[in-house]
């Protein structure tokens, strides 16, 4: 089930969204501050948030780099009565997910709810299938060439130098290239 976090100061908002989204099946908490959202945040593990850019004790937009610090993969959604280009545009640039104007429909919340899980789940697919393709590569061998090779291996990945690997057919060229 996801769980998404809605964090909007106006408590009769709010708890429509809570109701709205738990009718669709969603696991939902809210709060009504930065302070409460980031305690929220710290203690559990939300697939969404929907945070109001205006809040009483800071800016919504305050909390993006939080929640990508805690927890990466959540989907940010900002929400705004007051919404302009200039903020909805800097919420993006932060990582937003996606920006919606008060009044929300119904129709729009649940497709960028929608959206956003379908995201997730693509990432987290994603994330999957990239480690599978490496842990599937391994140069085996304990002697000390393939020692050194594993070196050179590691020093140049971590660099964005161009890399090319000669060698006999059958040598392991493209086992070594997956590593890097």
């Amino acid at each position: 089930m996801m769980s998404i976090l809605v964090v909007d100061d106006e408590r009769n908002i709010t708890e429509l969204l809570k109701d709205i989204l738990e009718d669709e099946g969603y696991d939902v908490d809210v709060a009504y501050s930065l302070k409460e959202a980031k305690e929220k945040i710290k203690s559990n593990v939300f697939d969404v948030a929907l945070i109001d850019v205006w809040l009483p004790d800071g800016e919504g937009l305050d909390l993006i780099p939080f929640i990508k610090k805690q927890i990466p993969k959540t989907k940010i959604v900002m929400i705004s009565g007051h919404a302009n280009i200039p903020v909805a545009v800097k919420a993006l640039k932060e990582g937003a997910f996606d920006f919606l104007e008060k009044p929300i429909s119904i129709d729009s919340l649940l497709s960028t709810v929608e959206r956003a899980y379908r995201e997730l789940k693509k990432d987290i697919e994603y994330k999957f299938l990239k480690e599978k393709e490496f842990k599937d590569i391994e140069i085996i061998g304990e002697s000390e060439p393939i020692q050194n090779l594993k070196k050179q291996i590691e020093k140049v990945a971590k660099t964005n130098a161009w890399v090319m690997i000669l060698g006999e057919n059958g040598t392991g060229k493209e086992l070594v290239a997956k590593s890097i």
